[in-house]
């Protein structure tokens, strides 16, 4: 026989937001947990690899139960963890890594420029490696699509459509 302690409270909350393998907002990302009853705070980890060996971000003393980062990360793969504090059992154990991604924001379109046979669609230059999805649809709902690229540039150029809403 081999005694031994398991310190298994307070349990570790949840994860609402984002889900493993989910992706966070572009910019000021938001952290959503379930409320542990037990807990009187969190511990929010933030690393750029899954061993946390290169933290970017590291708070002991989350009280709510969910978390905005008041400087966003920059677009790119990264793992978040969690653990639940309680007054009277301390620590408890940590939730698994969970990866999860930071998108490049929405490229802003710049003004549309239209001539006799063509349009030209453009927005602001892309980041090295970045690339784009352009669709140009019929209808808001993308179900009649009329032209659809991949493209590294940022700028496409289509033929001009007869008159009507697009």
């Amino acid at each position: 026989i081999i005694p031994f302690s398991l310190n298994a409270r307070p349990e570790a909350p949840f994860i609402i937001a984002p889900l493993p393998e989910g992706m966070a907002e572009p910019e000021k990302q938001v952290f959503k947990w379930t409320e542990q009853t037990e807990a009187s705070h969190y511990a929010v980890m933030i690393s750029q690899d899954s061993d946390f060996s290169h933290m970017v971000y590291f708070n002991p003393e989350v009280t709510e139960n969910s978390l905005v980062l008041s400087e966003s990360l920059a677009p790119g793969h990264y793992f978040w963890r969690i653990f639940s504090v309680s007054a009277t059992e301390g620590a408890g154990p940590m939730s698994d890594s969970m990866p999860f991604r930071v998108p490049y924001p929405a490229p802003s379109l710049e003004e549309t420029k239209v001539d006799e046979n063509k349009m030209t669609f453009a927005w602001r230059a892309a980041a090295e490696g970045q690339s784009f999805h352009f669709q140009f649809a019929r209808d808001d709902a993308f179900t009649d699509i009329l032209h659809e690229e991949s493209t590294t540039a940022s700028a496409v150029t289509i033929t001009k459509p007869s008159s009507g809403t697009y």
